[in-house]
C-alpha cells in the first residue's frame, strides 16, 4: 500500500511539473509589463461605438469611445515599423487620452501623434498631436480646463 502511494504522488509530481512546463510561459507573458515605444504615428482616430454597432453616441449624455487606427508607424530613429500597421490602438485614459476622446478637433480625423506605444496592450499614450487631417483649433488645455484657441495651419503642432 505504502508502495502505491508513493507511486502515485511521484506521478502526481511529474504530471504536475510537465503542465507547469507547458503553461508557465503564457502566464509570465501576461505577467509582463511591456515596455513602451516611442514612436510617430499616423492613422485614423474614429468612434469604436459607431464602427462596431453602426451607432452614432449622442455626445450631450454619453462619452465617446474613440480607437487610432494605424496608417504609418515610425520610431524614434525615424525607422518605419510595418507590423504596426493596420492595427486599433487605444488612447491611454489619461488627461491626453481623455482630451483626444472629448474634443471634436481630433474625432474621426486623420492625425500624426507622438507619443508611446504599449505593444502588448495596444495602447497608445499621445504626447503630441502634430498635424489633423482639416484645418482645426489648435488648443493649449490649462490645468483647470480652459481653452484657448486659435486657427491652426498643417505645420502647427497642438501645444497640451
Amino acid at each position: 500500500m505504502k508502495r502505491a502511494l508513493e507511486g502515485t504522488v511521484l506521478v502526481l509530481l511529474i504530471m504536475g511539473t510537465l503542465f507547469l512546463a507547458r503553461f508557465r510561459p503564457l502566464y509570465a507573458a501576461q505577467d509582463a509589463r511591456s515596455e513602451p515605444i516611442p514612436a510617430t504615428i499616423t492613422g485614423q482616430s474614429y468612434c469604436l461605438l459607431k464602427a462596431l454597432l453602426g451607432e452614432e453616441p449622442n455626445t450631450e449624455t454619453e462619452t465617446t469611445q474613440q480607437a487610432f487606427r494605424v496608417t504609418l508607424a515610425k520610431n524614434a530613429a525615424g525607422d518605419a515599423i510595418p507590423e504596426m500597421v493596420g492595427w486599433t490602438l487605444h488612447y491611454l485614459q489619461d488627461d491626453m487620452g481623455k482630451r483626444m476622446a472629448s474634443s471634436e478637433d481630433f474625432r474621426n480625423k486623420i492625425l500624426t501623434v507622438k507619443g508611446r506605444i504599449f505593444n502588448q496592450e495596444r495602447v497608445v499614450q499621445v504626447t503630441k498631436v502634430v498635424y489633423a487631417s482639416e484645418p482645426a483649433a489648435s488648443y493649449d488645455f490649462s490645468e483647470t480646463g480652459s481653452m484657448s484657441g486659435r486657427t491652426s495651419r498643417q505645420d502647427d503642432d497642438y501645444a497640451f
